[in-house]
């Protein structure tokens, strides 16, 4: 589930409703590299499948 990106958000907003401690510069870093990786996985995706992308859609 922490592989996610989106798990860092809810955890954030979640944190600052209840009051809870929000998360540290550590996490910050991980959730940023975790989402940059995703978006750089995605985009090669795409630039692969760019070509036929218009059928499959």
């Amino acid at each position: 589930m922490r592989l996610n990106p989106a798990t860092f958000v809810v955890d954030t907003f979640r944190s600052a409703l209840l009051g809870l401690p929000l998360p540290g510069p550590g996490e910050w870093a991980w959730a940023s590299v975790l989402a940059l990786a995703v978006l750089a996985l995605g985009w090669f995706v795409f630039r692969r499948c760019e070509p036929a992308f218009a059928e499959i859609v």
